[in-house]
């Protein structure tokens, strides 16, 4: 079919927020975008990841109304800012008619939601309508007006933590004739008031500096390490399987499997992994996973702490998302948070970091992760650490289960790896670069600041 140009027709959020000299736009690619096929009449709902919205007539002839509502969602990980440092967020798609036909427009909406980085059904009728658009069937290209999404953003943003924001795509009006436009998958610019803040969730972490910045001659007294891991203990010559009920001790711990198994990997003879400090790390998902690592840690009740770890994925796993939930334990749960390395994100090598403090309720805690992967491939985990934190580091009060996303900055990781003084010369410079970081960026919270509960989708 031809495609010819026309005017859209638009009624919708208009976008909102200037920009200053010191702004930052992000631009952010979903995470995951798909659409679901609503099969009429009936009940059937099937995944389709061409996208597209509007309604498809099954085949030549049928009676109006017979065939498949399309319905798109698209998710989005949130940089980590400050609420009140987001200026503006723009969300903005376009799409082609694909089986359209007749005058009436085809109308649509867009809904927000908080998202979780997956792809699932439930994701098709979530949300609160930010934006109703129109097009007719000969418009190309269509839907292409930016639409503002700013509350919706600054209520999912976090100083530190994974967030994702969704947006579904869906048809509005009663029309029964053919109206189906594909879809490109859109863009969600942020644009940020503070140019210190994170750059967007895409950057690895694990890329070597050149030139790093000069650590302050006083360092503050922030941390006291608990637990300093890279899993170079025991050596492994390839890849060695430890299975539900066996422990291994390294040079800081005792680990225990508690189910599945996990590999102890060699990455330089596994060239699918890659290790961030030296040359082992683990694979969550053993030989076969899922697996489950745990190990106790001495904590004192009432003393705050921040563990810090870094992940990557085994590139075995191919398209499909590594995934792996932390947690820690004491009298009650403490921490909780997921992870998730993707493809279509992030090179296999490329090592991301992630932090969270909690609160001991008594002499000691467990620290487990658990794969959420099956198979022989998962997240790879390197260089762990838990610290206590100073009074004088002013460490914000513990986050609950829902909330164990948030965590402090760079700090930690970076005096973990130079008090160990091991490492790549790689690992070291990025350590210095981001405890440079850390010192200018430490965060001064009061006592009694209340963390931001965990988004919920709304239905």
């Amino acid at each position: 079919m031809k495609y010819i140009h026309w005017p859209l027709l638009l009624s919708g959020a208009l976008v909102a927020g200037t920009a200053s000299a010191t702004d930052r736009a992000i631009a952010l690619q979903p995470v995951v975008a798909m659409s679901w096929e609503y099969v009429t009449p009936g009940t059937q709902v099937v995944p389709r990841k061409t996208l597209g919205v509007g309604f498809w007539q099954r085949a030549s002839g049928a009676k109006p109304g017979v065939g498949a509502n399309y319905v798109t969602s698209m998710e989005y990980q949130l940089p980590e800012a400050m609420p009140s440092s987001i200026r503006s967020a723009t969300f903005q798609f376009s799409g082609k008619q694909s089986q359209c036909s007749g005058a009436e427009p085809v109308v649509i909406d867009v809904y927000a939601y908080a998202g979780d980085g997956r792809g699932d059904v439930a994701d098709s009728t979530a949300g609160t309508r930010v934006a109703q658009m129109r097009a007719d069937c000969a418009t190309n290209p269509a839907f292409t007006q930016p639409v503002d999404v700013t509350a919706i953003v600054r209520q999912l943003s976090v100083p530190s933590g994974i967030r994702h924001v969704g947006f579904n795509i869906r048809k509005a009006n009663n029309r029964q004739g053919p109206g189906l436009f594909g879809l490109h998958a859109g863009t969600l610019t942020i644009v940020v008031a503070d140019p210190s803040v994170a750059a967007a969730p895409s950057m690895p972490r694990a890329v070597p500096v050149p030139s790093p910045a000069p650590l302050p001659v006083t360092p503050p007294a922030a941390t006291a390490l608990v637990l300093a891991e890279s899993f170079e203990a025991p050596a492994s010559g390839n890849y060695t399987v430890v299975r539900a009920g066996q422990s291994f001790t390294t040079r800081s711990a005792t680990w225990i499997v508690e189910s599945g198994s996990i590999d102890i990997v060699n990455t330089r003879v596994r060239t699918e992994t890659a290790a961030l400090d030296g040359t082992q790390a683990i694979d969550l998902a053993g030989t076969p996973g899922p697996g489950v690592l745990a190990t106790r840690i001495a904590t004192t009740a009432g003393q705050h702490y921040a563990l810090t770890f870094h992940y990557s994925r085994n590139n075995g796993i191919g398209a499909v998302p590594a995934r792996a939930q932390v947690e820690v334990v004491g009298m009650s749960p403490l921490l909780r948070g997921q992870v998730q390395h993707d493809a279509a994100r992030w090179p296999f090598n490329a090592y991301q970091v992630w932090r969270g403090t909690f609160q001991a309720d008594g002499p000691s805690a467990t620290l487990r992760f658990t794969s959420l992967n099956g198979g022989n491939y998962g997240v790879m985990l390197d260089a762990v650490s838990v610290a206590a934190l100073e009074p004088s580091a002013a460490a914000p009060p513990p986050p609950s289960p829902a909330t164990a996303d948030a965590g402090p900055n760079g700090l930690i990781k970076a005096l973990n790896t130079l008090a160990r003084g091991g490492g790549t010369k790689a690992a070291r410079d990025q350590a210095k670069l981001e405890a440079a970081d850390g010192l200018a960026n430490l965060p001064a919270a009061p006592a009694g600041t209340t963390a931001m509960p965990a988004p919920t989708n709304q239905p």
